[in-house]
């Protein structure tokens, strides 16, 4: 490995080093420069800076592009999955960077089940009479959500007290 890290180091190094000019090749160059900046042939920086801005632009809306599909095409597939087979992940909640809580039905069944580092294990089962996801789903459906609007409203009222005091 170290060998491999010297012969990196000795070939780079070898492809940074500047190449020796001779003294007519620098003339040469100063007299083209200096040819270049009085005949108003001179680099268009604005131009190339533009031109930069834009290209990443285009390089930034492709990558968030190809997220977006890719993360949309995921979650479509989850869907279809959950709707053609006897298995369906109804909900998953974190409960740290390794380990999650799976609310599952099996064939109707409901099952709760954890996932950690330590394996996989059945946390609880209901009752065959309970349909998990009506249950679900009149829970989701209970649950009230606050506005945009009444949510910004609400922390501006808040700062402006903790501003006037």
């Amino acid at each position: 490995m170290k060998k491999f890290l010297i012969f990196l180091l000795l070939f780079f190094s070898s492809l940074a080093a500047e190449p020796i000019h001779s003294a007519s090749n620098e003339e040469e160059t100063k007299e083209t420069f200096l040819s270049a900046v009085t005949s108003g042939e001179g680099h268009h920086y604005w131009k190339d800076f533009i031109n930069m801005l834009i290209t990443l632009v285009i390089i930034l809306a492709f990558i968030f592009a190809t997220v977006w599909f890719l993360k949309r095409a995921m979650r479509s597939r989850l869907h279809q999955l959950n709707r053609t087979t006897g298995i369906k992940i109804l909900e998953r909640r974190a409960l740290s960077a390794k380990s999650s809580l799976y609310l599952i039905s099996v064939l109707g069944k409901g099952v709760v089940i954890s996932d950690s580092p330590a394996g996989i294990q059945l946390v609880t089962e209901f009752s065959e009479e309970k349909d998990v996801e009506l249950l679900l789903n009149e829970k989701q459906e209970s649950v009230t959500r606050p506005s945009f609007s009444s949510m910004m409203q609400t922390k501006m009222k808040q700062l402006l007290k903790r501003n006037a005091t």
